[in-house]
C-alpha cells in the first residue's frame, strides 16, 4: 500500500512467500570501558565546576 508523505511516496511490499525474511539488524554492542570512563570524567569535571561557583 503506497503513502504519500510531503511528495515523497513510500511503497512497503510484503516478503513473497519463499523468499526469506530480512536479517534484524545487529543489536548495539553497548558501552566501552573507555566510554564509561569518558563519561565519568565529564561528570566530575562538572560536579568540580558547580562546587567552584
Amino acid at each position: 500500500m503506497p503513502v504519500v508523505i510531503n511528495e515523497l511516496e513510500l511503497v512497503v511490499e510484503s516478503p513473497q512467500p519463499g523468499q526469506p525474511a530480512a536479517a534484524p539488524a545487529p543489536a548495539p554492542s553497548g558501552l566501552t570501558p573507555l566510554d564509561v570512563a569518558d563519561v565519568v570524567r565529564h561528570l566530575e569535571e562538572r560536579h568540580a565546576r558547580v562546587r567552584a561557583d
